[in-house]
């Protein structure tokens, strides 16, 4: 019988090495990948009606199955009180080599320390992913990263820190084509224009953030931003400008008396 050719087993290698690491999850678990990021809320009620059987799963299941629990849980604004399970998926990801699982268990563990009030440990860890992060190839989740950056630093008073990470916020999103990434990065850089006492700078880029928002339909984050806006041009003391972008802002979500709403909050 004939040996196969050395690339051919090299291959064949690679393949049942790659179906070890990631073998088919539960379907509890893959309904719930489906749905994490558009409904989290959903996703959290496929894991938890698995909970019971999740002890059962192989090591890299559970680890998984927790890391979406904690993922889910931070879309929906949950509160994470513990860093213990997030610490231990995150040594399971690095003992193992997994790059991209471990970018986003980095990513989480951030969420955690920021929930817990520890800005520099969260800053390390959301390094930590970036670091990991740049081998993997959608670079949306670079702009996230950077983007939580910028907000812890801004947290502790570092401007120009927070600056430099809502530039590179910027910049990944762009390259990933991700606009309501861009409007977000954009809305950061208006607030820490905003600190930096440069209304006008801040107002400009409030109004790229909208207007790229907008022209790509995502309508909440534009208005969401707009409404940072009206904001902004109230402390400014500009109450025409204020008043009509919130009067806009109270329109789009659906206030039927919107005008004698605003009437009450500036007269």
């Amino acid at each position: 019988m004939k040996q196969l050719p050395v690339y051919i087993v090299g291959m064949l290698l690679m393949l049942v090495s790659s179906c070890y690491k990631h073998h088919p999850y539960p379907a509890a678990m893959q309904q719930a990948v489906c749905l994490i990021d558009s409904l989290p809320d959903s996703a959290l009620v496929y894991l938890e009606a698995y909970a019971e059987n999740i002890s059962q799963e192989p090591e890299e299941t559970q680890m998984y199955y927790h890391l979406l629990r904690i993922k889910a849980n931070d879309k929906l604004y949950i509160t994470h009180t513990s860093d213990s399970l997030i610490n231990r998926i995150v040594e399971f990801y690095k003992a193992h080599d997994d790059k991209e699982r471990l970018t986003e268990a980095y990513y989480y563990q951030g969420s955690v320390y920021r929930d817990l009030h520890n800005a520099p440990q969260a800053v390390e860890c959301f390094r930590a992913a970036a670091e990991t992060g740049l081998s993997c190839p959608d670079k949306r989740v670079m702009s996230k990263i950077y983007g939580q950056i910028a907000a812890l630093f801004a947290y502790q008073g570092l401007y120009k820190e927070s600056w430099d990470a809502a530039r590179l916020e910027y910049a990944y999103a762009d390259t990933a084509q991700n606009f309501q990434g861009m409007a977000f990065a954009l809305r950061n850089m208006a607030r820490i224009y905003h600190v930096f006492g440069k209304p006008d700078s801040a107002a400009l880029a409030y109004r790229k953030g909208y207007d790229l928002a907008i022209q790509n339909h995502a309508n909440h984050t534009a208005y969401s931003i707009l409404s940072e806006l009206g904001g902004l041009y109230y402390e400014e003391k500009q109450f025409d400008s204020a008043y009509s972008i919130l009067r806009q802002v109270l329109s789009h979500y659906s206030f039927p008396n919107a005008n004698m709403l605003m009437g009450g909050v500036l007269l």
